[in-house]
Order: structure tokens, then sequence, then C-alpha cells
């Protein structure tokens, strides 16, 4: 999950849900100013979170002014100071906290299974960082999201790794796009088997009693009108996240592998709110040896923020609650490398630790080691969720940090990186329900061709470098429908993702295009149909929002790709770009494919 600080999320269930718990009172306040000589104004925390928006900051910088204030100390007295200096409107936002029962689905597991209340993120820094280390134990000295790596993938160890050579398995269900491919081992296509559209098989798996071994759940990162985001991250409803811990939480709990499971949930970082508990500083071994970049040089010897950690087990006493691990060494504490160390450790690996860091970080087996026998009183459900957030999802706003690292990781699996500057300006220019398609788009075609290349032999070592077009299949330039023709969709010359074609229609797919397109459509025209080397190309005109629109078609086998184009375009002064209308060409293209029935392939049709 993404971004939220244990205070923030946890810290007042101290009050109603287990006193044991290291939470907040009221009584723990901020200054505005952390500088001795400006006058004494405190914001104190409260209890009256909702719905966040906007992002708190939480760069390597951000962390350290909240961490240190002005002080050399950790005394977590700067996320007021650190907020105003972005916004004046974020100073009391950092300072609250969520209710116990705004966030049921976390209540009801503190109270029946355990909270962690003294883990930390790994470093002081912002998301990618921080989920590097969760399966790495090291972040290969990346401090912040440095996008020429993040997109030819980080070269370290994973768990995933140690597990697989070991003889046991592991599966990533996700929901848009699998973030673990920032590690480049991951796009190998020895385990493009191993990911899963969490929808479509994640429920089934568990229902059959055939999840892996090592089960990573990724949550949903764009918040669409009827599927909205789940990570957490603001400005997303927590309320969606509840919702996506209830259906997980009671999927396990219904599957025949219950009794040996496990449920670890955790956030990368504090996301900028506030937590009252220092950051460890002393004794924190660096993992490999790599230090950050200029100018601060970091040696990785300090920890983050601590985070909310919650684990489900019918193994764990109700109630518990961890402060601390037993080891390996005297300051040992718990962070995200606890939890590639305490895979070593439960499933006896026998490759080495990853790092220096995983070596370090204390294990959390025994919070599973205190029962004889599993637990047959667990809650079957979780409560109900109410919404948060009282308005739609801005799915037509721009993107964050984060969904751009997402384009950007879509681009490297699609080829588009090979176009200069092409993945950097086309995250700028997407909304996120754009995004959200081309990312889901460039997974498909990524897999796709991953699969074919192991069924014409490639080394299972091998990672498919693709080119924008082999993954595109272009047949025509834009240009060669109109010499002064600007496609209003971001993928200007490119196929979108596909349509699958239903068996009772493979025989005559173009016909059912052309009806489709004949029936659906105001004032269309079929140009061209044609046999290429590529398959079988359709070309039709039909009434746009700026004149006339061209739609392509190119049937092979049982996909139909496509794309939409403008031949006429409009600019507006003094502006040089064309005003587009790539809105009125998806609800256009959705009228062809509602009357064909026809709908893009999921990703495990794909196999």
């Amino acid at each position: 999950m993404e971004n939220r600080s244990f205070d923030h999320m946890l810290g007042w269930m101290k009050k109603s849900v287990n006193p044991a718990i290291n939470g907040v009172t009221g009584k723990e306040c901020n200054p505005v100013s952390t500088k001795p000589a400006d006058p004494e104004k405190s914001i104190c925390f409260s209890d009256d979170a909702e719905f966040v928006d906007p992002d708190p900051g939480h760069s390597f910088e951000a962390v350290e002014q909240q961490v240190f204030g002005s002080g050399s100390l950790p005394s977590m007295t700067g996320f007021v100071e650190q907020a105003l200096s972005m916004s004046p409107n974020l100073s009391e936002t950092v300072m609250k906290g969520f209710r116990p029962e705004s966030v049921p689905a976390y209540a009801a597991l503190v109270s029946e299974f355990a909270v962690f209340d003294r883990w930390f993120s790994s470093i002081p820094g912002p998301t990618q960082p921080n989920r590097l280390f969760v399966y790495s134990a090291t972040s290969h000295g990346s401090t912040s999201h440095v996008k020429k790596q993040l997109a030819s993938g980080y070269p370290q160890k994973t768990i995933f790794d140690s597990v697989h050579e070991n003889g046991l398995d592991f599966g990533v269900y996700f929901q848009n796009i699998p973030t673990t491919m920032f590690y480049r081992n991951m796009r190998k296509l020895k385990y493009i088997f191993k990911f899963h559209q969490y929808d479509l098989k994640f429920k089934k798996d568990a229902r059959k009693g055939k999840l892996p071994s090592l089960t990573v759940i990724e949550p949903s990162y764009f918040d669409l009108k009827g599927m909205p985001a789940n990570d957490d991250h603001p400005s997303h409803d927590v309320a969606n996240g509840q919702r996506l811990v209830k259906e997980v939480y009671e999927t396990l709990r219904a599957s025949p592998q219950w009794n040996e499971t496990l449920l670890v949930i955790t956030y990368d970082e504090h996301g900028g709110f506030f937590d009252h508990v220092k950051t460890p500083y002393v004794n924190v071994p660096n993992p490999d040896g790599n230090s950050g970049p200029a100018p601060s040089f970091f040696k990785f010897d300090r920890l983050g923020v601590r985070v909310p950690t919650i684990m489900v087990s019918p193994w764990i006493k109700k109630g518990t609650v961890m402060s601390g691990p037993q080891g390996p060494t005297p300051n040992s504490e718990f962070e995200h490398s606890s939890i590639p160390a305490t895979i070593k450790k439960m499933f006896n690996l026998s490759s080495n630790f990853l790092t220096h860091r995983d070596a370090w970080a204390g294990t959390f087996e025994q919070v599973v080691g205190q029962l004889s026998s599993p637990r047959t009183d667990c809650p079957v459900t979780l409560p109900d969720v109410v919404p948060l957030r009282k308005t739609e999802a801005k799915e037509d706003s721009s993107l964050s940090e984060f969904q751009g690292e997402a384009v950007q990781l879509a681009a490297v699996l699609n080829g588009d990186h090979f176009l200069s500057s092409y993945p950097d300006e086309m995250s700028k220019k997407m909304s996120v329900r754009e995004a959200h398609g081309y990312v889901k788009g460039a997974v498909s075609r990524f897999v796709r061709a991953s699969k074919e290349a192991i069924k014409l032999g490639a080394e299972e070592s091998a990672i498919v470098d693709m080119r924008s077009s082999l993954t595109t299949r272009k047949i025509r330039p834009c240009p060669s429908i109109n010499p002064g023709c600007v496609s209003t969709n971001p993928r200007s010359s490119s196929f979108a993702f596909p349509l699958e074609i239903p068996a009772n229609s493979l025989d005559n797919a173009i016909q059912r295009l052309k009806e489709a397109i004949l029936e659906t459509q105001k004032n269309p025209k079929i140009q061209i149909v044609e046999d290429t080397p590529d398959g079988q190309y359709l070309q039709a005109e039909f009434d746009g929002g700026f004149g006339r629109d061209v739609v392509e078609f190119l049937v092979k086998g049982d996909l139909a790709s496509y794309r939409c184009m403008a031949t006429k375009v409009t600019y507006l002064y003094p502006f040089t770009t064309a005003l587009g209308n790539s809105q009125g060409q998806e609800e256009r293209m959705k009228k062809i494919t509602d009357q064909l029935g026809w709908y893009a392939p999921s990703f495990e049709a794909m196999d």
C-alpha cells in the first residue's frame, strides 16, 4: 500500500482498540517553525482525517526536514514546517489521523490479529527506493525516482530469485501493472508465467488452494470512475483500500490454505504524514556499499519514518502488539528488509542473504509461533466500508509522480522508450484514464510477446526487447491518411491494444467490423479492405469531432487491433498543438465494440 504513516492510519487505535499500541493521545504537536528565534505556535495531532487531497511532501529532502526540523538529531518536529513550505493548506492535513471507525477493516484486524508498532520504512525517502527494499533489501543507491534506472530495470538479486532457486513457487497478482518489473530480473522469460491478473485469478487460485508459497498482491494505482484506485496513495480514497483488504482477507479466510497463511499488510513509506516515533539512525548497516547521489551522498545508514504494518494468521494470538524484534543483533529493527529476511528463515532457503541489510533486519516468524494449533474463532468477514470521498474519481486529472513512473515502465515493456523523449512527454500529457489504458495494453503486449518467445525456444534468462514497430504492427503512418493529419490519440501511429474475436466471428471478422461501423457511425464509408502480410486490413471513415475520423482495423488470428485518427484538426491561436477529441474517438470506438460484443483480451487469455 502507498504513502501513509503509522500514526495517520493506526495511531488512534491506542485509545479505543488496544491501549498497548504505541499510538497517539492528541498531545502530540509540531511547531509552525522549528527555528528557536521564531514565535511558538503549534498544530497538534487530531482524529478528523477523511479524504486527503493534495499529496504531502515525501522526497528525501522533505523527509529530512520532517524528521530533523532544524536540529541534528531526529525530533519528528518538522512535519508542519515542511508542509507549510509547500502549501498553507497542508499544515493541518499532515497532523490528522483516521478514527478507527473510518478504517474498519484495519480496526478489526488489529483487534483480532497482530499490529507492528515499530516497523519503519527502509530509507527516509519516497516510494520507489522503499519498494525496492521490500523484495531486494536495497535500492541500489537510489534515494529518489531515477527514471533511467527504473526504465532499464534495477539489477540486484531479489527474494523472488532466491525462492525460485530453492524450488518454491511465487506469484504476483496485479491490477494495472506489476511494478515488481522495476527489477530487471522479473522481466525474464522464466518468470513471465508468475504474473496474474488479480480480478481473474486470485480468488480462483485461493478457492482451489493453489496460491503460491510467496504471493504478492499489487493494488490498483489508477483512479477511475467505476474502478477506483485502492492503493491508498493520496488523493485516493482509503475506503477503497479498506475494501481491497476486506476482499483479500475474506478470500483467504475461505481458502483451504487458510491454516497455512500469513498475510502481511504494509506501506512503502509515510507519505509526508506525521508520526511521533523517532526514526532509528545509529548502527543501521549500508546494504551493499552504494551511496546516494549528490549533494547528500546518503550512506543508507538510517531508516525512514514508521509505517502501518498488520499481520494476519490463524496462528496469531488475538490482540498481539509487536514492538520490536528479538534479533539478530541488539539494535535490529523491523523494516522492509525484514520481509526477505523472514522469507529466507521461514522457508529455510539455502541462498545467501541478499544484502547486509536483510542480514541485520529483525525477522517476524515468532508472530505465528505462540500457539500450538490454529485458531478456529477468526472472523469469516470484516466490517462493511463506507466511502470517505464525496465525489467521483478525477480520471481526467494529470498523473502523480508514481503513476508517471508506471507509464515509464509500460513504455519500456511496449518498446516506446526507443522514441526520443517519448515516454516522459507522453506521461506528462496523459490523463489518469488514458494512462490506465496505455499501461494495461503495454503489459498485455509484453506478456504475449514473451510467451511467443518461449514457444519459439528462447532462453529462459532472456528478456524480450520490444520495439514500437514490432509491438504495434503499424501499417501506415498518420500522414498517409492525410498530409495534415494529427491523431487525437496519444498513440498516434500505433494500433491500440487488441480486441479478442470470439470463435463464432473468426470466419467473418472483417464483415462483422464493416457492419458494426455502418450501423453505429454517422455518414460512414468503407475505404479499404485488403490482405497484408500482417493480417486483414480495414480502413473506414465517418463523422468525428473535427471533420472526419479515419479508423483502421488489423485482424490476425483471434485478435483485432485498431486505431482512430482525425483527418482534420483544429489549431487554437496562439497554440501550435492541435485541439484533439480523443474522448470523442473513444466513445465512437466504444459504440463499435459494443455492437460487436468484442472486448480486450484478458491477461490470462494470453497463455
